[in-house]
């Protein structure tokens, strides 16, 4: 079974992202939400300064299923990685515990500045479960990784593979269509590997290489 849904993080508000398209995606076939969380370098914490907002507004929206994500790193333990995670989440979307939908988003994309080995994200992936009871899903594009296995992860490696489609900012061809501005990249995605997408081009319609941040959260901030 195929569900379409919707990838977003702080970059996205900066493309166009506001409550109403939010609001929009629930009537265009959107099931499923994430937005990108925390990025935890040696140095540095990434916390989003919009999360909150998006996912509150998701569920307003009555979308079903809602992740937050973390973008893992080298270097860091995954104890520390999914401890900061849950605390961001605990801070700004407080209901997310009993949220019967809400599930992690490990982001195990390999970027220039960190080619991150699949074995921290199944450790993150494997904390997070274990402190929180939820269930969490390894992003890990077919482009990157083939069909390839992640490690040992429960469940039998529930991956999120992409398939990438454009659309325009109003579109008329059915749920597959996911707002967003005009000609913005948007992802239908399949929770499980080898489920037949093509391969996407590295970094369409992410949110690219994060530059982190010093690690105090910055407040939240309103859409328009």
């Amino acid at each position: 079974m195929t569900l379409f849904g919707w990838d977003t993080s702080d970059y996205d508000v900066g493309r166009g992202l506001t409550r109403a398209r939010v609001t929009d995606a629930a009537g265009l076939g959107i099931t499923f939400l994430t937005c990108k969380g925390t990025e935890q370098s040696p140095s540095a914490v990434f916390r989003s300064q919009h999360c909150g907002w998006i996912l509150a507004t998701a569920r307003d929206a009555r979308i079903p299923f809602l992740g937050m994500y973390v973008v893992v790193r080298s270097g860091v333990p995954a104890a520390t990685q999914a401890g900061t995670l849950v605390s961001y989440a605990n801070s700004q979307v407080p209901w997310w515990s009993a949220f019967p939908g809400f599930f992690w988003q490990v982001d195990l994309e390999r970027w220039p500045y960190d080619q991150v080995s699949p074995s921290v994200g199944v450790q993150v992936a494997n904390e997070l479960e274990a402190r929180t009871a939820k269930t969490a899903l390894m992003y890990a594009s077919k482009g990157q990784y083939g069909t390839s296995p992640l490690g040992d992860f429960p469940g039998g490696t529930p991956t999120i593979r992409t398939t990438w489609t454009r659309t325009s900012r109003r579109p008329t061809n059915g749920p597959a269509a996911t707002p967003g501005p005009a000609g913005r990249r948007t992802a239908a995605r399949s929770p499980c590997p080898g489920s037949g997408s093509t391969p996407a081009p590295r970094g369409s319609g992410r949110s690219g290489p994060a530059t982190p941040t010093p690690s105090v959260a910055p407040p939240p901030t309103s859409p328009p």
